[in-house]
């Protein structure tokens, strides 16, 4: 059992280098796809807001259209 713990080990500190960068390509994996989804949502949000401010802006013409009238 103990030596395969220190077989694992050896392992680990001899290609120890690798598995950080290993690790660092997985995080960076994760936050690429989470940044992706929050940008994915924070663009449906703006449109949908501009959209309703567009609207809005429509109906304060059409009311000042009126009122001058």
């Amino acid at each position: 059992m103990c030596d395969k713990v220190k077989g694992y080990f050896s392992v680990m500190r001899e290609y120890k280098a690798e598995f950080i960068m290993l690790l660092g390509f997985a995080v960076a994996g994760v936050i690429y796809w989470d940044f992706r989804g929050f940008v994915s949502e924070q663009t449906k949000w703006i449109t949908e807001n501009a959209k309703a401010l567009q609207e809005m802006n429509i109906r304060i013409q059409n009311l000042e259209h009126k009122s001058s009238k």
